[in-house]
C-alpha cells in the first residue's frame, strides 16, 4: 500500500472540544491495522492533562503501537523531558486556543530550555498542532506544522496567503 504523506491525527481535540471519549483500544487498533500508511501517527492524548497523555503513549507503545507523543504547553514539564529521552519525534499542542503572547511565552520557553542546544539546532523533530500563524510557524524550527484553519477557511471561500 502507497504512504501517505500526511500524519493520522487521534481527534483527541475535537474529541474534548464535544465532550466526547475515544477508546483507546479502537484507536491502537485502527492505527496497527492503517498506520504504515501514514508519515506518523499521533498518540491519543489527554487535553491539559500531561499523565495521562503520556500514561495512553506508554499503553499503545504496549501493545506495539508507535505513536508520536504530544506535550502540551503550561503542562509538568517532567513529562517533556521524558518524551526527549524516549523518542525522536514530538507534537507540541494546547496552543491553538492559546492568545499570540501566551503561545510566544510558552513556546519560547520550552524552545530554549528543551527542545534545542547550545547552538539552537532542534534536539529531535518536534510537529507544531494547530499551528496557523506564520510568524510563530517561522520563529521554531519546526520539522512540521498542521491545522484546520486553512481547510475550514477554504469551505467558506476564503484563501489564506502569507503576509
Amino acid at each position: 500500500m502507497r504512504k501517505l504523506k500526511v500524519q493520522l491525527d487521534s481527534g483527541a481535540y475535537t474529541a474534548h472540544k464535544k465532550a466526547i471519549t475515544i477508546d483507546i483500544d479502537a484507536y491502537a487498533e485502527f492505527v496497527k491495522e492503517h498506520g504504515d500508511e501514514y508519515a506518523g501517527c499521533f498518540n491519543l492524548d489527554s487535553i491539559g492533562d500531561a499523565e495521562t497523555s503520556y500514561d495512553n503513549w506508554k499503553y499503545l507503545r504496549k501493545k506495539g503501537v508507535d505513536t508520536i507523543p504530544i506535550y502540551h504547553v503550561g503542562t509538568e514539564e517532567t513529562y517533556l523531558t521524558k518524551y526527549l529521552k524516549e523518542a525522536d519525534y514530538i507534537g507540541i499542542g494546547a496552543i491553538a486556543n492559546l492568545d499570540t503572547t501566551q503561545r510566544l511565552l510558552g513556546l519560547t520557553h520550552i524552545w530554549k530550555t528543551h527542545l534545542v542546544d547550545s547552538k539552537g539546532m532542534p534536539k529531535l523533530k518536534v510537529h507544531g498542532l494547530g499551528l496557523t500563524a506564520i510568524p510563530i510557524m517561522m520563529k521554531y524550527p519546526w520539522y512540521s506544522v498542521d491545522s484546520f484553519t486553512p481547510v475550514i477557511s477554504a469551505v467558506w471561500g476564503s484563501v489564506l496567503l502569507p503576509g
